[in-house]
């Protein structure tokens, strides 16, 4: 009986205890504060160096790094609202980037069709004239490939090959 009831105290105890005692501590808070602000940081850098990014895999990390801070601070019973603003923040960015990328293609397709005009005339004329013709590219046709060439890497796959494509059957000239 003394044994039940020193075990029935003891459970007791530990189950006050328990419920008293959070999960995380305050630094866990500020590292998951700290890990959402800087994977932010980041993303913000790399949309600003490039246009084009997965998504998927950006949103994905980052419902991850807040998912942590939310269960950190509502264990601590904190206020979120540095990772409210934190969350606002990369909404504003991933809204912009996603604006810059669409932007992006749309100017590679402007290129790409305006390359694609010219060589459909160009492709028309007898071999030695076109050799002329690409010799004297119109200036606009060169700032496209110009552009095409700069942005080959933020391209997408069809637009490269597209590319490649024109290249290759004006280096065969």
């Amino acid at each position: 009986m003394k044994i039940k009831s020193s075990l029935l105290i003891g459970t007791a105890c530990i189950a006050v205890f328990a419920c008293e005692t959070n999960k995380y501590t305050e630094q866990d808070r500020i590292t998951s504060t700290k890990n959402l602000n800087s994977f932010v940081d980041s993303v913000e850098m790399a949309v600003k160096a490039s246009p084009m990014h997965d998504w998927s895999v950006i949103d994905s990390r980052f419902d991850s790094l807040e998912s942590r801070a939310d269960k950190v601070y509502k264990d601590l019973k904190a206020e979120s609202t540095e990772v409210d603003l934190i969350e606002t923040r990369y909404d504003t960015v991933i809204e912009n980037a996603k604006r810059t990328e669409e932007n992006f293609q749309k100017t590679a397709e402007m290129h790409l069709q305006n390359v694609e005009k010219w060589w459909e005339t160009t492709a028309k004329e007898p071999t030695a004239k076109r050799a002329i013709t690409i010799a004297n590219i119109e200036s606009t046709t060169k700032e496209s490939l110009n552009w095409l060439e700069k942005n080959f890497n933020n391209l997408k796959e069809e637009s490269r090959e597209k590319y490649n494509k024109f290249i290759s059957e004006m280096g065969k000239i």
